[in-house]
């Protein structure tokens, strides 16, 4: 495409009006902007190397947290909770497809959801709240098993009886076990921080959950934050078949019009 210079003249102009535009934004939209062109980059960068088969297998009905991007108009953007809804998704395929979840609002009126939305009830806050509790349980055990581990080895005493170069080595030895269980510690703390957050999250859904069925989207697995691994909070937190169901009925009476045979019986 063109030569170098055509190259340079292009990402000047693409910059000048990234960098324009952000300067008429207030600064709350143009703060949110600048995540998301930090996030996009990020992505980039890491789809190169990326390997979905090194993450778990993400089943019809997986709950999922993943960015959706920067939002433009009324579509949904940022960090968002989703439902996978491929019936089959492979672990080699680098993309799944996903509904965004919203929480209920006080000022949601249920009985007159747009039609391309579906209420969840609490179903997703339930079995969150149970993970998240179990999570979090786990977590202090493991830190205050450490701290008893650092703690010992602190009040160890080298005997003196040693030769010089055998004290020595001692000394080293502990210095590098106290050091290494310190930055354990410290790990297992940082991960009760982030649970806190997703405590924070999780309280927004207890009046409930909606699906945002008319945003149905496809998203590369890059864009998943949670769950990635097996020992992540959100894995194997999956809906109800009855509400995969219900989702199901939602998507084929919003996108075609049709009546589920279920829902023509009625």
């Amino acid at each position: 495409m063109g030569n170098w210079s055509d190259w340079n003249r292009l990402k000047s102009e693409a910059l000048l009006s990234l960098s324009t535009f952000l300067d008429s934004l207030d600064p709350k939209r143009a703060a949110v902007m600048s995540y998301w062109i930090k996030d996009y980059v990020r992505f980039l960068k890491k789809e190169e190397d990326f390997d979905p088969t090194k993450l778990i297998k993400y089943k019809r009905g997986s709950i999922v947290k993943v960015h959706l991007g920067y939002r433009i108009g009324s579509e949904e953007g940022g960090l968002h909770y989703a439902v996978v809804i491929d019936k089959d998704n492979a672990k080699r395929s680098p993309v799944a497809t996903v509904i965004p979840l919203t929480s209920v609002k006080p000022s949601t009126n249920l009985e007159k959801l747009h039609p391309s939305k579906l209420y969840l009830g609490d179903e997703i806050y339930q079995l969150l709240q149970a993970k998240l509790s179990q999570t979090v349980e786990e977590i202090s055990l493991t830190t205050e098993k450490l701290l008893q581990r650092l703690i010992a080895i602190e009040q160890e005493q080298i005997p003196t009886d040693l030769d010089p170069a055998k004290e020595r080595a001692r000394f080293v030895e502990r210095k590098v076990a106290v050091e290494a269980l310190k930055r354990e510690v410290e790990a297992w703390k940082q991960k009760r921080v982030n649970m806190a957050k997703m405590e924070e999250e999780i309280g927004r859904m207890k009046r409930g959950s909606i699906a945002l069925v008319g945003q149905i989207t496809t998203v590369s697995k890059i864009r998943i934050y949670d769950p990635l691994y097996p020992g992540d909070v959100l894995t194997r937190i999956r809906l109800s078949d009855k509400s995969l169901n219900r989702i199901d009925e939602k998507v084929i009476s919003f996108f075609t019009g049709s009546e589920t045979t279920e829902a023509a019986e009625l």
